[in-house]
This record gives C-alpha cells, structure tokens and sequence, in this order.
C-alpha cells in the first residue's frame, strides 16, 4: 500500500459513500437529506460522547487482535502498510474521510431502512472481518459487530455526528497502534 494509493481510498471513501448516500435517501425517502444530520443533543457533546466511544472501542478491539490465537491476523493487517506510509497526517486524513463517509452512508441513509444490527453487520462485513473461511478474524469481527451496533444506537439517540467522531477515533488509534507496531517489527 502506497502512500498515494490510501490517500485515493480515503478521498473516494469521503467523496462515493456520501453521494451514493444522498442518491438512496433521495429515492426512498421523503425527508430532507440534511435532516440525517439534526439533532436535539449539543454538537459538542456528541464529539466527547463519540471520541471517548470511538478510543475505547478501538483499544478493546487491538487487545482482542493481541490474543495469541489470533494476533497472526494482526499480523497480516498490519504488513498492509509501511512505517513510511503511515505518516499521521495520512491516518487523520483517511480516518476522517472513513468516519464521514461512511457514517453518513451506513448510519444516515442504510440504517433508518435496515436496522441497527443488520447495517452492522454489513458494514462489518463489507471491511472483511466477518468471513466463514478464517475463525480468527470472524472472532475480530463478531466484536466488532457489537461495538458498531453501539455507535449505531448512539447515532439514533444522540445524532450522526456521535457516530462519525466515534468512526474517526476508531481508525486513528487503531492506524496509530499499527504504526507503532511496524516500529517494533
């Protein structure tokens, strides 16, 4: 993975999931689109509510990929990058566009027509951690699963912007974690 090639995932993520999310909920609903954005809870507490949400999910999340049985996978994710490749402006920047992007597809437009657990599942699904052929990382997956159906309930009752913050913390301190574990390595 090249420095050029993440930068291009993380713009398509920050610029595909939100139009194809305003095209479905244009089609097959009758609110406005910036409605999925409204909210009675105070911005800045949906920031500390998502970060402090977001950092935990994730720090759970790397001890569970530290396990002996399945920190081979831990592995293998990590050899995805080089030390050289994950500079932090790089991992702000794809953690950003992952958690707008995203969110606004999967929590904003997918969810009100799915459900909490079926959207987490997918979105789980579609990052590769929930696969019938590898245990290990369906172990991965299976938790993340419910901690994405916690940010999902958070979405529905504190706002879009909980679940976005806590989507962001997540990719930063797990790309951060990465990082230094290439340092070890």
């Amino acid at each position: 993975m090249t420095k050029q090639k993440l930068f291009f995932l993380g713009l398509i993520t920050l610029l595909a999931f939100p139009i194809l999310a305003f095209i479905i909920h244009r089609l097959f609903s009758s609110s406005s689109f910036n409605a999925i954005f409204l909210s009675e809870t105070p911005l800045v507490y949906q920031i500390i509510i998502g970060a402090l949400t977001g950092c935990t999910i994730a720090i759970l999340g790397w001890e569970i990929m530290k396990v002996k049985y399945i920190e081979s996978e831990l592995t293998k994710y990590t050899q995805l990058f080089s030390k050289e490749v994950l500079t932090y402006p790089l991992i702000i920047f794809v953690s950003f566009s992952a958690g707008v992007g995203e969110e606004i597809f999967f929590r904003g437009v997918i969810q009100p027509f799915f459900g909490v657990i079926i959207t987490s599942i997918l979105f789980v699904a579609i990052h590769g951690y929930l696969n019938p052929k590898n245990f290990k990382i369906s172990i991965y997956g299976s938790y993340m699963v419910f901690a994405i159906c916690i940010v999902g309930v958070l979405s529905i009752n504190l706002g879009l912007i909980t679940a976005i913050t806590a989507h962001i913390f997540i990719d930063i301190v797990l790309l951060i974690k990465t990082k230094n574990r290439l340092r070890t390595d």
